[in-house]
């Protein structure tokens, strides 16, 4: 607002209040009510405050740093995947401090596997097991044991029945599963036949195995050229009239599994898990079949796009299964999948093309009712319903900020729903919101975006997960934190909030405060302060005070820090305000302390020139 040059010095009143979030865009019109420069701080009871610290929960303390490549909570406990291991954290969520890796762990830990690949993993909970992939090889933990998906443990298909010796008159029934190169047969014994032909050929000789109305057979010989087995008598007849009674299980010696194993990406959906982000295969989804995570048909896959353009993620939204590819190419980078029954093959899912062409550079979550992904441009948001799809721009705040980080810290991002926050984790750095809409910007509403940098020396925060409405993080030096603590692991969480540059209505004329009748309020918070600057056109950065907002009392009194308010909200006068500036702006801050503001008052008048 413009303020009209006055015909002689009169006092005008100025106030900040109601603060937002941040607004890193570097246009010269900001509102007083965001910050062109914040850090380590979020919005609260309508004012700004020093965010939590992290305090640490899990460290592995050996000589060799082995990162947190991931974290999964299965609604009982938590297992880590930490280097090349995977521990149970049965300590979880107290402190649990281990030197080595050792066979049984220790105390609060278990060591479940030392033999997983020491990458950034993904993984899954889904009936009674949780599925890992470490882009090496498909694994799962249940009851506290970890296995890998060989070609025993996977589900073996009963791929033809009801077919008599010579392989005549059967028909086909599960598809093969392409985890093992196992498949049973089953015939309906004639009473006279001593020869068994299989429905491929040829076999792997060392692989078959016979049951008879349920007890197994070991004398017969094997044709693995022709898929034939043969038995020196004939078989015995069904005990129950037309049941099939023999089942030969058998090898064909090929070996599928590097469609699986190299996955990187997942989701639950339809009773169902579907599989992506394997580079043999870049734009492939493969599912599972129907409650049995260890079985994937052969012909489970669709290939989106066409286009060899890798899938980053996978998201659920309105009974459709929603994927996102990189950005590259000149088709659509979102598909839709919605299930369908299909009279022939059941349950199926075709894809549908949204020609949206903004594709994904890192993770993407559910977020209320959004679908919210990283893109070369910032963060997008995706609304679909029937008939329609909507494309949203969420970050016009941040955007700038977000371009300092490289394809790869945009490639290994993290985004976690916590609470009615989104986070960000790009880099090591944080961005968070408040999960209000408000502003329209382009014609999309914005999220208030603040700004976190952690503390710790020589280390990164990699990843996070929300358990129990708490948050946890996790690193690159095989540490786990909960967002709870007053410090980042022992370092001061040093934070600032800084009021854009304002010219108080005009530019050409000199303001000065009044001596008296300027204030900051503020909380009343236990074992806080407030460091207030200012900064003008013409000065120095210069500190205005520094103030406890600490409650009166005698207990652990610092009188470096005494103060007399008692609760609630203070009043704090500011006397010492610059004179004679064209242009300020305020930094409210704390070095050791956690500080909080809600608002900022006082008298200026504009200088007459004679």
């Amino acid at each position: 607002m413009k303020i009209p040059v006055p015909a002689k010095n009169r006092n005008y009143r100025l106030e900040y209040s109601g603060f937002l979030g941040s607004d890193f865009t570097g246009d010269a019109d900001i509102s007083r009510r965001r910050s062109d420069d914040a850090e380590n701080v979020f919005l609260t009871d309508g004012g700004i405050a020093t965010r939590k610290g992290l305090r640490k929960i899990f460290y592995y303390a050996g000589a060799e740093i082995l990162p947190v490549n991931g974290v999964v909570y299965d609604g009982e406990g938590m297992y880590v995947h930490l280097g090349g291991n995977v521990m149970k954290y049965t300590a979880f969520p107290d402190t649990a401090t281990f030197f080595e890796i050792v066979p049984g762990g220790h105390d609060g830990m278990h060591v479940v596997s030392q033999g997983v690949n020491n990458a950034v993993s993904e993984s899954f909970v889904f009936k009674d097991r949780v599925y890992i992939l470490d882009g090496q090889e498909y694994s799962f933990i249940e009851d506290g044991d970890f296995s890998y998906i060989d070609e025993y443990t996977a589900f073996i298909p009963t791929t033809r029945i009801g077919s008599d010796p010579g392989g005549y008159g059967g028909e086909a029934y599960q598809e093969e599963n392409v985890l093992t190169p196992f498949r049973k047969n089953t015939f309906l014994s004639d009473g006279t036949s001593m020869v068994y032909v299989l429905d491929y050929a040829p076999i792997a000789e060392d692989s078959v195995s016979v049951h008879v109305n349920g007890r197994e057979v070991i004398l017969f010989t094997v044709d693995s050229q022709k898929g034939k087995v043969i038995f020196p008598e004939p078989l015995p007849l069904p005990l129950t009239e037309g049941a099939d009674n023999v089942t030969i299980t058998f090898s064909t010696g090929i070996s599928r599994r590097d469609r699986i194993d190299r996955c990187t990406v997942a989701k639950v959906f339809d009773n169902r898990a579907f599989l992506s982000g394997n580079p043999l295969y870049p734009g492939v989804i493969f599912h599972s079949a129907f409650e049995d995570a260890a079985y994937f048909p052969i012909s489970g896959y669709y290939d989106d796009g066409e286009d060899n353009i890798p899938v980053k993620s996978l998201m659920v939204s309105g009974g459709r299964l929603v994927v996102l590819k990189e950005t590259g190419g000149n088709g659509g980078k979102v598909f839709i999948h919605t299930p369908v029954i299909d009279y022939d093959l059941g349950k199926v899912y075709p894809v549908t093309d949204t020609q949206i062409y903004f594709g994904a550079a890192g993770c993407g979550t559910n977020y209320g009712d959004e679908l919210i992904y990283l893109s070369d441009r910032g963060i997008e948001s995706l609304r679909i319903g029937e008939g329609y799809v909507r494309l949203s721009h969420r970050s016009s705040f941040i955007d700038e900020r977000l371009k300092k980080y490289t394809i790869q810290e945009r490639s290994s991002s993290k985004m976690i729903a916590f609470k009615d926050n989104l986070i960000l984790i790009i880099g090591g750095d944080v961005f968070i919101t408040d999960g209000i809409l408000r502003e329209n910007v382009k014609g999309d509403g914005q999220y208030e975006w603040f700004y976190w940098k952690f503390a710790m020396e020589y280390e990164k925060i990699t990843g996070g997960i929300c358990v129990g409405g708490e948050m946890y993080f996790y690193s690159d030096k095989g540490n786990i934190f909960v967002y709870d603590g007053y410090y980042d692991d022992g370092y001061y969480v040093k934070s600032f909030w800084k009021t854009p540059k304002d010219h108080l209505g005009t530019e050409g004329y000199l303001k000065s405060f009044a001596r008296k009748g300027n204030y900051i309020t503020a909380n009343v918070t236990d074992f806080s302060e407030i460091i207030i600057h200012a900064d003008t056109d013409n000065h120095e950065k210069t500190l205005i005070g520094r103030f406890s907002l600490s409650p009166f009392g005698f207990t652990g009194m610092n009188f470096g820090k005494m103060s007399f308010f008692t609760g609630g909200k203070a009043l704090i006068p500011i006397n010492n305000l610059p004179r004679r500036f064209g242009s300020i702006s305020f930094e409210f801050s704390s070095d050791k302390s956690p500080f909080n503001i809600s608002g900022i008052a006082g008298e200026y008048h504009i200088k007459k020139y004679d």
